[in-house]
Parts: C-alpha cells; sequence; structure tokens
C-alpha cells in the first residue's frame, strides 16, 4: 500500500511537471509571438512548438482565404514542397475543420479513413502520405475565423489527455492575442 501510495506521488509530480514545462513553452511563443509581425513567421514558430508538444511528426497552419469556403497553407511541418502543393487549398464545406470552427473547439479524428466527418477529397489525400488520424485546432477570434491549425499522424489514436488538451487551448489564446 505505501509504495502504491509512493508511485501515484510520483506519478503526479511527473505529470504536474510536464504540465508545467507545457505552460513555458506557451509563455515563451507568447513572447515571441508578440515580437513577430509576419503571418507566416507567427505560423512557423507555433508549428514548431506545437511539433515539440505533441509529437505531431506532420501539421498544416492554415488561414482562412477571405471570401472564400477554403483554407490556405501559410506553414507546414513534415510535408515535402509536392505534398504542401496538394494542400495548398483545401475546402473546408464539410470537413472536420469547418465542425472545429462552428464548434470553437479542438477536434480530433482517430482513423480518418472511418470518420464521416473528413472531407472525402482529404480521406483520399492523407492516407496516401500514411497519415491515418488528425487533430484540428480552430483558430478564432471573437467570432473572426482565422484559420486552423492541422496536427497529422501515422497511427490511429492519439487522443490528448485533459491536460494536453488545456495546454493547446492556452497556445491557441496566445495566438489569437497574437
Amino acid at each position: 500500500e505505501r509504495r502504491l501510495a509512493e508511485q501515484i506521488r510520483q506519478t503526479s509530480a511527473e505529470m504536474l511537471k510536464q504540465r508545467n514545462l507545457a505552460l513555458q513553452v506557451v509563455n515563451q511563443l507568447a513572447n515571441q509571438l508578440h515580437s513577430l509581425t509576419d503571418a507566416q513567421a507567427i505560423a512557423e514558430e507555433t508549428l514548431r512548438v506545437l511539433q515539440v508538444l505533441q509529437s505531431a511528426p506532420l501539421s498544416l497552419f492554415h488561414l482562412a482565404a477571405p471570401d472564400s469556403d477554403e483554407f490556405n497553407v501559410v506553414a507546414s511541418i513534415g510535408y515535402a514542397p509536392e505534398q504542401i502543393e496538394a494542400r495548398r487549398h483545401l475546402p473546408i464545406q464539410h470537413s472536420i475543420s469547418r465542425e472545429a470552427i462552428a464548434q470553437g473547439r479542438i477536434l480530433h479524428s482517430e482513423d480518418i479513413t472511418d470518420d464521416p466527418r473528413i472531407d472525402p477529397v482529404i480521406r483520399d489525400l492523407f492516407p496516401k502520405d500514411g497519415v491515418r488520424s488528425l487533430t484540428v485546432l480552430p483558430l478564432l477570434y471573437h467570432e473572426q475565423v482565422l484559420g486552423t491549425i492541422g496536427l497529422h499522424f501515422y497511427d490511429c489514436g492519439n487522443a490528448f489527455s485533459e491536460s494536453e488538451l488545456e495546454t493547446l487551448r492556452s497556445l491557441l489564446r496566445k495566438y489569437v492575442v497574437a
């Protein structure tokens, strides 16, 4: 019983340590973003931090195209130029991105091949690159849609803990203020 209590204490201490480290990284990002004025540089730095925090091998940062139902890629990690070009303008009308924006929350698809929220174009495109699951982070400032960040994973699953989701939400708040 004493060993179990010690293991629980150590696990809790490790979780708190990881959470504090994540929040430090988010705060450092916020400080860096406030000094940047270029949207692409802000997007690239945000993706870099997300890659460190969430271990997403691939990610895309899309900004909403004015007067359009498309998002345009402004930054990416892990994709080759031809892959980025194939994803440069993605439809959002019938997509998990649209749902994430409408609900104003982070959404996750554990297996994109079986998820009806995934646009057929995306369902066909991403598995060719080995992407099996994804997470969409909506970028909203008040009621204005700024875009989305997509974290893409090679394996199914990758659901985030509540602590990880809170870190992502904190990062999103810092980004939209910048």
